[in-house]
């Protein structure tokens, strides 16, 4: 696993992205600021703009463990529902 501070929400959600390429994620090499780019491949399904995301980005636990390492405030820990049922947890 990758050191703390680098680590990519592709290998912290086992999502298999950063070897199709499919999620913008990847092409933007933003994979510790995921939140921020829109229509992201997350959990199988297309997230719309910025601003559509933002509430499921916030409960997401990749979320909540780079804004707990770089110390910024974070809600507090809630699964990520799109994650869990892409990768057959729920």
């Amino acid at each position: 696993m990758e050191s703390n501070k680098n680590m990519k929400c592709w290998n912290y959600n086992a999502c298999g992205h950063e070897l199709d390429s499919l999620c913008p994620t990847v092409h933007e090499k933003a994979g510790n600021s995921c939140w921020l780019v829109e229509k992201t491949l997350c959990g199988g399904k297309v997230h719309g703009e910025r601003t559509q995301k933002t509430k499921s980005c916030e409960g997401c636990a990749f979320y909540i463990y780079i804004h707990l390492l770089n110390s910024r405030p974070a809600p507090a820990h809630q699964p990520c529902p799109t994650i869990g049922r892409a990768a057959g947890r729920t």
